[in-house]
């Protein structure tokens, strides 16, 4: 679900995998406002995105 998800957003076939993280990445504060569910965005950040850069949302401290 979570990749079809980012997909959807990515809107975008010719990435390789480090250019899609790198599209997450850069647009990782952008995710609050789209429809994507708080749990995909828990996982995209969780794999994807280096600790201590991901959304407040799953901000622990």
């Amino acid at each position: 679900m979570s990749a079809v998800a980012l997909y959807e957003k990515i809107a975008r076939d010719d990435l390789n995998k480090e250019e899609c993280i790198s599209w997450v990445r850069e647009r990782d504060a952008q995710f609050e406002g789209t429809d994507i569910p708080a749990i995909i965005l828990r996982e995209i950040r969780a794999k994807l995105l280096p600790e201590g850069n991901a959304g407040a949302a799953t901000s622990t401290s």
